[in-house]
């Protein structure tokens, strides 16, 4: 599984952050938290992203 930590600055719209795969073969799920992705070199496992913010260093989920 990959991670992805990405960054946006205040005020600014986090659905411009977009992912594209080449070389899908098929993509599928297991649950809705959980997507397959078959590649010509191999499978890839992503979990559903998910939002937070730091408020006064805490973790908002």
């Amino acid at each position: 599984m990959f991670k992805y930590d990405f960054t946006v600055s205040p005020n600014t719209d986090p659905s411009a952050i977009a992912m594209q795969y080449e070389g899908v073969n098929g993509l599928s799920s297991s649950t809705r938290v959980i997507y397959f992705i078959k590649t010509s070199v191999g499978n890839l496992v992503e979990k559903q992203p998910y939002a937070y913010q730091l408020i006064d260093g805490k973790s908002n989920l």
